[in-house]
């Protein structure tokens, strides 16, 4: 600077005109003086500049010093000269080449391509626009991560002097980052959030998601972006359920999304509530249907939830309690329902009622186990209370009316009672064995009968036991373990049995065997010696009456026989007398010889009829069946008996449909049951009378109906107008009534052999003959098929049940 000085003063002087030697003097002692002055000056201003450049340096040394031991690295752009700088802490930190003359460029490759691409856009809007911005990136080899703060540095008035990034080693931390469009962290950090089974997220500043592990990978976050806009606006958590499709399946996810505070953005995550929502389902379902069921039960049910609210009941629980159903569903606490219980008189009657109501509602902490009670209400109703635990926390009470079971009970005992009392004092031996084969019951006829112990049934005995001890009384048996199993066999089988045995002892037993529902077997003894004894007289009297009646029979037949064969020569001497193959005979003769023809006639009728009646009686009578002609028979029969009709004037009215078909008969006796019956209706009419001939016939039947207009028969002559004579009934021949009780007799004999019946009524309709009711009917109802045998022509030996006895 000095050497400049004179080179300038020097040109001056070189272009002055002459003007003179002490010109050139002065002016030279002037410019030196002026140098002097000047040169003093600048000698001052520049110590004094050097001296605050020594302060300078020294401050910048120090502050480079205090910034070397920073644990923040620094990289600065000096906006007057353009100029980077970087310090040496972040040097040492970035492991930068170049030291403190590293360029940005140089810097900027140590990071890994998010890192650049997430720097990019905020460093331009640094350099641009002195905007601030703070960010957490990776080194390129990832085991660095750090901390970038871009801010613009001014001075006091405002005036920018230089953008600086502040650095700071974060990878102690292992801290959270947040990139341009990515995930940015520590390999451990994003090991552990790809090993979540929840879908986690970050968001930028812009809400924009830079990280999404694994379990998001379905984009689970990008549909909780207004909930991340709102979480953050209001500056705490949200929560909000949304449905996803994820895989072409509909998801039912819970998202929450937590802002981050000063470091902008927010951190979201997803819980997969399908599964939860499906078992929610499943249990509502579940508790619709489990309460539908409860709700057809006729057993009053109630759930209390742990604060003692009413959750549930069934409409059985409102009509057993007597409550409104809308008032309980109002779900009033347990305190409030047992006041309304109260009120209604449907809890039992307590001296205190508070601690009575003290004690239920402790039972919501005090029940582990289902209890049951019986509630005995003032109406006089008694309810079964059964109370346990909900499985969701509270109690489950059901109440049953159990009034009717209890009366019930006791009605039962009582007739139980009854029951073991009217066995006791029965006559009749009952025992009752098991299915098992066990007595169950007998009375004390029944220890008498077979001489049982007396704690027999007390011990339960079974029914081979039984046998077992009955064996004393049974005579006859020679193989005992057989005869034990039939008898057992028979006894416990279900068919009804029943029958006759005989003791040992002389002792005769009527039994009878019945199955009864519940699978036992009832046996009975009936004590009937007695009964027997008499029985038996009385059979050996009827036997000895068959016997004599068949003597008598017997003896009818041999008197008729011999009275045949000389009335035989009288009809055959008075028919020639009466015809006059030995000459005329005069009137009265005529009329004597005629009277004897038709009184032997008649007497060989009733002989006829007494040799039939005996053969029947015998049992000696057989019939000889074949299909007849109704129609032709009733014809022949009418025809024999027409002429004796003639002779009284009686009108005969015969009435036979044409279509009245077959039977199967004995067509001669059919024939003289019913000529028999058409002489007694003529016999029975008076001169002028009528008689009537009907036959009818349905699905299985035929009827004869042959009605006289004679007088009405006695009520006490009707037994004795069917039956054989017997010593109280009229002589033989014509009866009182004017029936012929002998010839009836044989009718009914011989209407019973073909399982047909016969009655006489009052004959319907006018006497033609006197205007008035009068005469009989007299009916006769046979099969159209062939009759049954009698009981003389069974099989004998018919097979029996054998006896039921041990």
């Amino acid at each position: 600077m000095a050497t400049g000085l004179p080179h300038t003063v020097q040109d001056v002087f070189a272009n002055l005109p002459a003007v003179g030697g002490w010109l050139a003097t002065i002016m030279a002692c002037l410019v030196a003086a002026g140098f002097a002055s000047l040169w003093t000056r600048e000698r001052k201003a520049h110590r004094k500049m050097r001296l605050e450049r020594a302060r300078l340096v020294n401050d910048a040394e120090i502050s480079h010093e205090i910034l070397a031991t920073a644990p923040d690295g620094l990289f600065l752009w000096v906006l007057a000269n353009g100029t980077e700088a970087c310090s040496r802490r972040l040097a040492v930190m970035m492991n930068l080449p170049d030291g403190i003359r590293t360029r940005f460029d140089t810097l900027i490759e140590r990071f890994d391509e998010k890192a650049r691409r997430a720097l990019g856009t905020p460093i331009e809007n640094l350099r641009r626009h002195g905007e601030t911005f703070t960010l957490i990136a990776p080194t390129a080899n990832g085991r660095r991560w750090v901390h970038i703060i871009g801010v613009r540095a001014g001075t006091p008035q405002g005036k920018a002097v230089a953008d600086v990034l502040w650095i700071r080693d974060l990878s102690s931390l292992g801290a959270l980052a947040l990139g341009g469009d990515g995930a940015l962290l520590p390999t451990s950090a994003h090991a552990v959030l790809d090993a979540l089974p929840l879908p986690v997220w970050v968001r930028d500043e812009d809400l924009a998601i830079t990280f999404a592990n694994r379990a998001a990978g379905g984009g689970v976050g990008t549909a909780a972006r207004d909930l991340a806009r709102r979480a953050v606006s209001e500056n705490h958590p949200l929560t909000e359920r949304h449905l996803l499709t994820l895989d072409e399946r509909p998801r039912l996810f819970e998202i929450t999304e937590n802002p981050l505070g000063g470091a902008g953005g927010s951190v979201g995550f997803a819980v997969d509530q399908t599964q939860t929502e499906e078992l929610q389902a499943t249990f509502a379902r579940g508790r619709a249907a489990q309460n539908q069921v409860l709700e057809t039960l006729n057993t009053a049910i109630a759930i209390f939830d742990a604060d003692t609210t009413l959750i549930f009941f069934n409409r059985a629980c409102a009509r057993l309690w007597d409550i409104e159903a809308g008032w309980l569903k109002t779900e009033p606490p347990y305190a409030e329902v047992l006041e309304r219980l109260r009120e209604r008189r449907k809890l039992p009657e307590v001296a205190d009622f508070p601690a009575y109501k003290g004690e239920q509602i402790a039972l919501f902490k005090t029940v582990d186990a289902a209890t049951e009670t019986l509630m005995h209400l003032p109406d006089g109703a008694t309810l079964r209370a059964l109370v346990g635990p909900y499985p969701l926390g509270g109690l489950v009470m059901a109440f049953e009316d159990v009034t009717g079971r209890l009366d019930l009970e006791r009605l039962y005992k009582t007739l139980s009672a009854v029951q073991r009392e009217t066995l006791d004092n029965l006559y009749e031996g009952v025992a009752v064995f098991a299915s098992d084969g066990r007595m169950r019951l007998c009375n004390p006829s029944f220890v008498r009968l077979w001489e049982l112990s007396d704690d027999a049934p007390k011990q339960g005995m079974h029914i081979a036991a039984f046998v077992d001890q009955s064996r004393p009384l049974i005579d006859g048996v020679d193989d005992w373990d057989n005869f034990k199993e039939r008898t057992l066999a028979r006894m416990m089988n279900r068919e009804p049995q029943g029958g006759r045995i005989e003791q040992s002892g002389g002792r005769v037993l009527d039994y009878a065997k019945v199955a009864l529902p519940d699978g036992a077997v009832l046996l009975s003894y009936l004590d009937v010696t007695d009964s027997v004894r008499v029985e038996r007289a009385l059979m050996e009297r009827a036997e000895a009456m068959a016997e004599a009646n068949l003597l008598k029979s017997e003896f009818m037949a041999n008197v008729s026989h011999e009275i045949r064969t000389p009335l035989n020569t009288i009809i055959g001497f008075a028919s020639i007398l009466a015809d006059e193959y030995f000459g005329k005979l005069n009137a009265r003769q005529s009329e004597y010889t005629r009277g004897i023809v038709d009184s032997a006639n008649d007497l060989t009728t009733v002989i006829d009829d007494i040799l039939d009646l005996a053969t029947i009686e015998a049992g000696l009578m057989a019939l000889e069946l074949d299909t007849v002609d109704v129609g032709s028979m009733l014809t022949s029969v009418l025809n024999l008996a027409r002429e004796r009709a003639k002779r009284k004037n009686l009108h005969l009215n015969f009435d036979c449909p044409t279509d009245i078909g077959w039977l199967v008969a004995d067509e001669k006796r059919l024939k003289q049951v019913l000529f028999n019956l058409l002489s007694n209706a003529i016999t029975r009419s008076p001169a002028g009378g009528d008689v009537d001939f009907i036959a009818r016939r349905d699905t299985a039947r035929i009827t004869f109906t042959i009605s006289d207009s004679g007088r009405n028969i006695a009520p006490q002559n009707i037994y004795h107008t069917f039956h054989a004579v017997t010593p109280n009934s009229p002589a033989p021949g014509k009866d009182a009534d004017g029936l012929n009780g002998l010839g009836l007799s044989l009718v009914t004999r011989f209407i019973e052999l073909h399982d047909g019946r016969i009655e006489i009524l009052p004959r319907r309709g006018k006497n033609k003959t006197k205007g008035k009711n009068g005469g009989v009917s007299i009916v006769c109802h046979l099969p159209t098929g062939a009759p049954a045998l009698s009981p003389d022509d069974t099989d004998a030996t018919s097979s029996a049940s054998p006896p039921l006895h041990p």
